[in-house]
């Protein structure tokens, strides 16, 4: 009986309630399961990217402590298995000697290659600040090595970075100020939003790079870069702006003035002496 009495008391509230009432009911347990889930998500990734920079920081304090010893108890400062950059005295070593130097140059280069794959921008700037500060130029310009490497918002500036090949390098929103990257290969590299303060580009190749956006760009030294094409776009005039695009452009933005660089490849500039000083290096 008194359940009864309970169900029927029960069905009269129920009875009495407008639509907008019966709305709310529903409606708020809804949002509520609805915040909790998107909460839920949100700390997930939260913890999600604090592990994964948590394992960045480890791999790169890993690989800066096996190359500082590699350099410190195992002569990699030596070189011996670069062809371009190997110190003579690799030349006196005996047979065997020069097998192990040689086996921890190919260490060393292996473990630069993976580092970078892992690492976000700034860890790949003081990957490239160490190998700059080390003298260990083999590693440094070893062909195709930083390809494509991550440098979003990287710290990049006053770094010696000369000669280094950044081809289809991500510079977005990177600090380039005093940057040295004189005779530096940059083919299809991503400036965009960049600041570009005093950086040097003396002699670099930047063949359909793109600096849309980049900061104090009249304030870099373009003087003999080149902006000559290749097989496919041989001796054309790359040098265009945002809605002019093309395959073979290098693209700036609309307040930079190319009349104040003596950049290379803009017809009456080929002859010019800084140019063709600079095309003679490259060949």
């Amino acid at each position: 009986m008194k359940n009864y009495l309970g169900i029927s008391w029960l069905i009269k509230g129920l009875k009495g309630r407008s639509s907008w009432e019966w709305l709310q009911l529903l409606i708020i347990p809804a949002v509520l399961t609805l915040a909790g889930l998107y909460l839920s998500d949100q700390f997930e990734r939260r913890q999600e990217k604090l592990e994964m920079e948590k394992y960045r920081r480890a791999e790169l304090v890993n690989y800066l402590n096996t190359m500082t010893n590699l350099l410190i108890h195992q002569n990699l400062s030596l070189e011996c298995g670069s062809e371009d950059y190997k110190d003579p005295a690799c030349d006196k070593l005996s047979k065997v000697e020069l097998k192990r130097a040689v086996a921890v140059f190919d260490v060393a280069l292996a473990l630069t290659k993976g580092i970078i794959k892992v690492l976000g921008g700034q860890g790949n700037a003081q990957v490239l600040a160490f190998l700059s500060d080390s003298g260990l130029s083999g590693i440094f310009h070893s062909e195709r090595i930083f390809h494509g490497i991550n440098l979003r918002e990287a710290n990049l500036s006053h770094l010696y970075l000369d000669g280094i090949d950044l081809t289809d390098a991500n510079l977005i929103g990177a600090d380039l100020t005093l940057t040295h990257l004189s005779k530096s290969i940059l083919i299809g590299a991503q400036f965009q939003n960049a600041t570009m303060e005093g950086a040097v580009l003396h002699c670099a190749w930047i063949f359909k790079a793109n600096f849309t956006a980049a900061k104090k760009l009249d304030h870099v030294d373009f003087r003999g870069a080149r902006l000559a094409g290749d097989g496919n776009c041989p001796d054309m005039v790359h040098l265009t702006y945002l809605e002019e695009e093309g395959d073979c452009s290098t693209i700036f933005p609309r307040y930079f003035d190319k009349n104040s660089q003596e950049i290379c490849g803009l017809d009456d500039n080929y002859s010019s002496e800084i140019c063709t000083a600079c095309y003679e290096e490259f060949e």
